[in-house]
């Protein structure tokens, strides 16, 4: 399945390994409260964004990643 494949992402000047994975996806259904299927907002998309960074492996928190993209004007490459 595609979805699943390891892909990543440069934070600043760090790349990231991301995965679109079953558990990304409850992850986010857990932080946002809904379902993933009702992404509506900046903030739903910055969850899954960054539960997709935790499934591939990363140990931070949300605000620890928000606190990543938040630093640089061109923050992801």
């Amino acid at each position: 399945m595609k979805l699943l494949k390891d892909k990543s992402v440069k934070i600043g000047e760090k790349e990231y390994p991301i995965r679109m994975s079953v558990r990304s996806m409850i992850n986010f259904e857990e932080l946002a409260g809904h379902s993933i299927a009702t992404i509506n907002t900046l903030s739903d998309i910055s969850i899954l964004f960054y539960c997709t960074v935790v499934a591939a492996g990363e140990k931070l928190t949300y605000e620890q990643f928000m606190d990543m993209i938040d630093v640089s004007d061109n923050c992801l490459s």
